[in-house]
């Protein structure tokens, strides 16, 4: 057999781009098994940590909007009777996207000046203990347009200032008459079609603002004295949307709970000694 016939035959270049088109194939299918993975800890994670905190805090429930009521949406669940309003027709509920796929969310498409809005009593948010509040829920941002890049917006109207929660270019931004409470960039304010936890935790006694998103503190605490602002608070309005000012609203709103009672650092610490993970996942 001649010299010719022993050589080894190489790969050709046709054969080199196939193999490597089938290895960036199962590249993609494996980092998007991978994200999708992640994604549904993160947020199984978040579910754990608002039901641990309703379990911890319920007792204290100031309101509970769920939106699963197809004849009253705006139902507070607390038994309160702080109900919300709707006005504008942009405001819908969504039966298809929640955070732990039952029941329904608030839908904003945010095509004209639209609100939900409830009123209660003054001195009342805190309760008399004063101990402090939590507020926490769940959003979804869909897409943002107009003037300035707004997701969703929780406002508190007061009897002397005016206070807000909101995502805006990708930062959370927390303001409480004219202090600035939180000023944080995070996914739950850039992440598209993504369900976020933000919980806001504030002890009257330390007079410390805690940051909490999917179940993680990712600020502070800050300390700032809110107190004699949130007492005067009358009433609060979510999924709100300026189109002309404050730019439009797209996206999901779900579980607004405010507690008239605060996270403790025990309690938190020891949710994460035993492992999120472990906690039984919220179900409406």
């Amino acid at each position: 057999m001649g010299l010719l016939h022993l050589k080894r035959k190489g790969f050709t270049l046709i054969e080199l781009l196939v193999v490597i088109s089938i290895i960036g194939l199962l590249s993609s299918v494996v980092l998007a098994a991978l994200s999708t993975a992640k994604s549904k800890a993160r947020v199984a994670a978040g579910l754990n940590f608002a039901d641990h905190n309703h379990h911890k805090l319920g007792v204290d429930e100031f309101v509970d909007y769920q939106f699963d009521s197809a004849s009253n949406p705006g139902l507070d669940s607390s038994g309160n009777n702080y109900n919300l309003t709707f006005s504008g027709s942009s405001i819908s509920i969504d039966t298809t996207n929640t955070p732990n796929g039952h029941g329904s969310s608030l839908k904003s498409t945010a095509t004209a000046y639209a609100y939900t809005l409830a009123s209660f009593p003054q001195d009342s948010l805190m309760g008399t203990a004063q101990n402090g509040f939590t507020i926490t829920y769940w959003i979804n941002n869909q897409a943002v347009s107009g003037p300035s890049p707004q997701e969703f917006a929780v406002n508190f109207n007061s009897v002397n200032s005016f206070s807000y929660l909101s995502c805006l270019g990708g930062r959370f931004l927390g303001k409480i008459s004219s202090n600035t409470i939180f000023d944080i960039p995070t996914p739950a304010c850039s992440d598209i079609n993504t369900w976020h936890n933000i919980t806001w935790d504030y002890n009257n006694t330390t007079k410390a603002n805690t940051l909490y998103v999917d179940g993680v503190a990712i600020s502070g605490p800050t300390i700032i004295d809110i107190s004699s602002t949130v007492n005067n608070i009358t009433a609060i309005a979510v999924a709100c949307s300026w189109p002309n000012y404050y730019g439009s609203i797209v996206g999901n709103l779900d579980t607004f709970r405010i507690y008239r009672s605060t996270l403790t650092a025990s309690e938190v610490q020891k949710l994460y000694a035993e492992g999120l993970p472990t906690h039984t996942i919220a179900v409406k």
